[in-house]
């Protein structure tokens, strides 16, 4: 899918971030926006959800509480492997070869559970970075039993 919004919120004040999670995870859900992805760190959080037109309501009442920036055009590209999520050397190279190829990345995240990785990006460069990560590293260690979605 080429056509998600990553919304990215800066976190003004570290001790309410999970208040202001909830409270955006709830606007959005209110608006029919289902949430593929979150992504919490220091600085701030990150979601991606489906692009739908009614978006900009969206972003109007959140602009009003919080601050986000939306960027449109966006998909997803994970690698399901094992040791994906765990091992650093998996998502240096991914991030090595995509870099390598001029692939940028907006948001790059590991699972909970050690077996996938994540990318968000551009969704003009979803073939190429799915065809680049597939040949380069579903034949890591042999053949391995990983793969690119």
């Amino acid at each position: 899918q080429d056509d998600l919004l990553l919304w990215s919120f800066l976190d003004l004040f570290p001790e309410r971030r999970s208040r202001q999670l909830l409270s955006v995870l709830e606007r959005v859900d209110r608006h029919g926006l289902p949430v593929l992805l979150s992504s919490n760190s220091e600085a701030g959080f990150s979601i991606v959800t489906p692009y739908r037109v009614k978006y900009s309501s969206v972003l109007n009442e959140l602009t009003r509480t919080v601050r986000v920036s939306v960027s449109t055009g966006n998909a997803m590209l994970s690698l399901v492997g094992e040791g994906c999520g765990t091992d650093p050397r998996y998502m240096r190279a991914a991030s090595s070869l995509l870099e390598d190829a001029g692939i940028r990345w907006k948001l790059a995240l590991t699972s909970p559970a050690g077996r996938s990785m994540t990318f968000v990006l551009r969704g003009a460069d979803l073939r190429g970075a799915l065809r680049l990560l597939h040949d380069a590293m579903c034949c890591i260690n042999g053949g391995g039993s990983g793969s690119a979605s």
